[in-house]
């Protein structure tokens, strides 16, 4: 299956194929429209399993934002699980995780994660019930740059609950994804070089 990138003069063909895949697109669909009409799909890649026959659509950051990765998309069912795979695997080099994806059905995130033989092995994980988390290989990772005013602390789990009240953004993260789950997972997944945690 070859990946293949929407080219801005063939926005207004995606948009119809996407309206004649409702319900299904719907957060797809409006995401799109809604980029495109801030002018904001320059700064993304849409990317689609084939062309002009559509199955699944993923939109994400081309680079890092340095915001917390996000995408969306549209995946017409479970039976095209893996091609959701390799679309979000493509997508994501250049980007740090975790890395947040929405628009597809349950059944389809739950085809995503049944894949894998283990959940060791796999690098999706179900947040709420239309959005999963994808930690991102280890090769697809750029580091990121410590922000102006920012400095390395070590934290531990004890050290959650005044992190997540002290934390300003807190209560819009927790609208998208679990903001408890989500320093959790920066605290055990981005150790210092002798082993420690940091934020």
């Amino acid at each position: 299956m070859a990946v293949r990138q929407v080219l801005p003069e063939e926005y207004d063909e995606l948009d119809q194929k996407l309206e004649k895949e409702l319900p299904l697109s719907i957060l797809g669909l409006v995401h799109f429209r809604l980029m495109r009409s801030k002018h904001l799909l320059r700064e993304k890649m849409v990317l689609v399993d084939s062309w002009p026959h559509v199955s699944v659509l993923v939109i994400v950051d081309r680079q890092m934002r340095g915001t917390v990765p996000f995408a969306a998309g549209f995946c017409r069912g479970p039976d095209f699980a893996s091609t959701l795979d390799t679309l979000l695997q493509t997508g994501s080099k250049g980007l740090s995780p975790p890395f947040y994806f929405v628009g597809c059905s349950t059944d389809v995130i739950d085809a995503l994660i049944g894949q894998y033989k283990s959940a060791n092995t796999c690098p999706f994980q179900k947040d709420n019930c239309n959005t999963f988390v994808y930690a991102l290989p280890a090769e697809n990772i750029v580091p990121l740059a410590m922000p102006d005013g920012f400095r390395e602390t070590e934290l531990t789990e004890r050290h959650l609950d005044a992190v997540i009240k002290a934390w300003p953004y807190s209560e819009e993260m927790d609208k998208i994804a679990s903001v408890e789950k989500w320093f959790k997972y920066t605290i055990f997944n981005f150790p210092t070089d002798d082993g420690r945690p940091v934020a």
